[in-house]
């Protein structure tokens, strides 16, 4: 199995995406893969498809890729995969940091944006003042559009999304509804909104 390439990698991710179940040896040739060297861009489809197998015990497998700061998006996917993987207790130190990471803009606002995504994930399961807290101060951001940058309105988006889910929405339902996700910020400002 020692000739795996990209193209493979991508066709398991897009099996993975479609809700495709994939073969013992492609689960395989995605673990033999990590041995390899990769892009950024192949390393973080690496991450997602470990993600999109929706098993914890691939912490293992993910969790060295938290500490590539030389490729910021990669750490920021393995954190997303390890929360959305039902780890998100265990990694909150690492959702802090990444929060306060101090990336160039460029990619900071990315990371910050998975951070933000991490601490939705880890408010559905764990009450957590501070948490709930970040949230309310991003969503707060709103009040003068005329003041936000691009990089702004991201974590804004990030950090409604992550109220709605902290709430139990379906991240996949609630990003085309509107009225719906105003409906979950509203319950969580009630519920979390004190500080």
């Amino acid at each position: 199995m020692s000739n795996i390439n990209d193209k493979d990698i991508y066709h398991i991710y897009f099996k993975l995406c479609d809700s495709n179940l994939i073969t013992e040896n492609e689960r395989m040739m995605l673990i033999e893969y990590q041995k390899q060297t990769m892009t950024e861009k192949s390393t973080s489809i690496f991450i997602r498809s470990l993600c999109l197998l929706n098993d914890p015990d691939l912490e293992e497998f993910i969790q060295p890729y938290l500490d590539r700061v030389d490729m910021p998006n990669v750490a920021s996917d393995a954190l997303i995969c390890l929360c959305r993987l039902g780890l998100a207790q265990k990694y909150r130190g690492d959702i802090m940091k990444m929060l306060r990471s101090d990336y160039p803009d460029d990619k900071r606002f990315r990371i910050v944006g998975a951070a933000i995504t991490c601490i939705g994930l880890y408010l559905h399961e764990h009450p957590d003042q501070e948490f709930s807290q970040i949230i309310r101060q991003f969503i707060s951001r709103t009040d003068d559009p005329l003041l936000r940058s691009a990089r702004d309105n991201y974590s804004i988006i990030s950090a409604r999304m992550a109220a709605s889910v902290a709430m139990g929405a379906d991240p996949a339902v609630v990003v085309d509804d509107v009225a719906s996700m105003n409906e979950y910020i509203a319950r969580f400002l009630a519920e979390r909104g004190h500080g």
